[in-house]
């Protein structure tokens, strides 16, 4: 049993080029790290962002990792289908803009560690550039709020929490709506925000208009 691994670490070892295995490392790394960034700044997820970021790059290494050991070997090929069947993800993904994240971390590993370099990185840049095309180019900036509002469900609701959020900021956009019981709602919005005086003038308008509420905003990506 002890010669067959030996025979089986010598052939892997055999069929690895590390000076190609430790230049793909780099580029999986810098190409995980755009990643990041452009979702860190363009990403119109109202969810914690800073910390689902730092995922992307130990997502893209990892994958880059299983795969350059297991294309090696049919042996752990088949041992990792296995392992897979047993291991799950117990997060639930709130988000459809993380699941393509996510996708597209582990396709940077996959290409890479099967040695298609180029074919990666053109690819990677094609879909950062279509990215940031569909999200209008718009970078989040430190003056940047996302705005969450809970409140009882009432005719035109919608409307005049909408109506609200225009009146108090110049720069405003819908993100979000949800049902969540029957009777109650949640709308998130992305604005820009100077000074806290604004948030004062959202509070009172709020509290006018729809009485029961609950107001929560992120701050550089964090819930405050």
């Amino acid at each position: 049993m002890d010669q067959e691994l030996l025979n089986l670490s010598s052939a892997i070892s055999d069929n690895i080029n590390y000076l190609v295995l430790f230049f793909n490392s780099i580029v999986c790394i810098i190409l995980s790290l755009v990643l990041k960034y452009v979702y860190l700044n363009f990403s119109k997820s109202w969810s914690n962002r800073f910390q689902f970021s730092n995922l992307l790059p130990i997502l893209a290494l990892t994958v880059f990792l299983v795969i350059s050991i297991v294309k090696s070997s049919l042996a752990l090929s088949l041992g990792l289908v296995g392992a897979l069947s047993i291991v799950r993800f117990r997060t639930p993904i709130k988000e459809p803009e993380e699941l393509l994240y996510l996708f597209i971390a582990i396709a940077v590993g996959l290409g890479l560690a099967a040695n298609q370099t180029i074919l990666t990185v053109i690819i990677f840049i094609f879909l950062i550039l279509l990215i940031l095309t569909i999200s209008n180019k718009k970078l989040v900036k430190e003056n940047d709020y996302n705005l969450i509002i809970e409140y009882k469900k009432k005719k035109d609701s919608v409307k005049i929490v909408t109506n609200i959020i225009k009146t108090n900021f110049v720069v405003a956009d819908f993100i979000k709506y949800e049902l969540l019981e029957e009777y109650n709602e949640m709308m998130v919005f992305r604005v820009s925000m100077k000074d806290m005086t604004e948030l004062e003038n959202l509070n009172k308008d709020l509290k006018e208009n729809l009485g029961d509420y609950k107001l929560s905003y992120y701050e550089n990506n964090i819930l405050i």
